[in-house]
């Protein structure tokens, strides 16, 4: 299971779009793919998995991504609050 999916929310962290809020549109090894990053049509743009943070519109925050089993089932959850991901 990997940290990110597509059409998961993330923060930038670093570089020239740093702070925004952009969802994601495709994942490849270990970058991620976002379209009109930069307000520009047919951008595509590629991030590093580095250089971003999930972010949660529900508790309106930024964390890293864990992993938790319960019944049997591998969940994905945010190490700051212990929220999980729901997919």
């Amino acid at each position: 299971m990997k940290k990110f999916k597509r059409g998961d929310w993330v923060k930038i962290i670093s570089g020239k779009n740093k702070n925004k809020i952009i969802k994601i549109a495709e994942i490849k090894k270990n970058k991620i793919i976002i379209d009109n990053a930069n307000e520009n049509k047919n951008n595509k743009n590629k991030i590093d998995v580095s250089n971003v943070v999930y972010f949660s519109w529900e508790s309106n925050t930024t964390s890293k991504i864990g992993f938790k089993k319960k019944n049997g089932k591998k969940y994905r959850y945010l190490k700051k609050n212990s929220d999980i991901i729901i997919e």
